[in-house]
């Protein structure tokens, strides 16, 4: 059964203020071995929002001081791609092919940080909001308090972002400012969250 997963409304972020609070230890992505994330566009309908599926699964986790390395894979319809992240004092990098650091999340993220800039933007922490809805099946240990980020694009290119993380698993939405209206609507959802077992040899293995 897909278990669909609602947040609160945006507007309540502004409610909740922007004091910094003491978060939780655990980092704002997800690195359990076999943890298996499933996201659809909900701009899209019918077959073509299922169709857009991506299937995220943890396959390796090395622990080091102050975080340790991700071995993820994204698939969808069309293959599977491989990614790698470093998790490092709360901060979250991606890995390219040279193991240059691309900055997702800042050190020190979220208490220890306001504003930073990464992946052509600038982006600020807005605030934190609580997932109440019942239907969306966390773990009994994983906290449902997230932070909301907005990002605007570097030099005016792109659109304005609003990106909701989650601890343990990391973004569960974005949403996109609108062009006509300027409303924001998402683009990349959480519908499902669950383990399974992660075969021994991965597919498009990375080092």
């Amino acid at each position: 059964m897909r278990v669909r997963l609602f947040l609160a409304a945006p507007t309540l972020l502004f409610l909740l203020g922007c004091q910094p609070q003491v978060g939780p230890a655990e980092p704002f992505a997800a690195w359990e071995e076999g943890m298996v994330l499933i996201y659809e566009d909900p701009s899209l309908e019918g077959a073509a929002r299922f169709n857009s599926r991506v299937f995220k699964q943890v396959v390796r986790f090395s622990r080091e001081d102050g975080g340790g390395r991700v071995v993820s894979t994204y698939s969808t319809f069309q293959g599977v791609q491989p990614a790698r992240l470093l998790i490092r004092k709360g901060g979250v990098f991606f890995l390219d092919g040279q193991d240059r650091e691309i900055q997702m999340l800042p050190e020190g993220f979220p208490d220890r940080v306001a504003a930073w800039e990464g992946t052509g933007y600038r982006f600020r922490i807005i605030g934190r909001s609580v997932w109440v809805h019942p239907e969306v099946r966390l773990l009994s240990t994983q906290s449902r308090e997230g932070i909301w980020v907005e990002g605007e694009p570097l030099r005016n290119q792109g659109r304005a972002v609003r990106i909701f993380y989650l601890p343990g698993i990391g973004e569960a939405e974005r949403l996109e400012r609108q062009e006509v209206g300027g409303s924001w609507a998402p683009v990349n959802q959480l519908v499902s969250q669950g383990f399974q077992e992660v075969p021994r040899s991965a597919p498009g293995a990375v080092r």
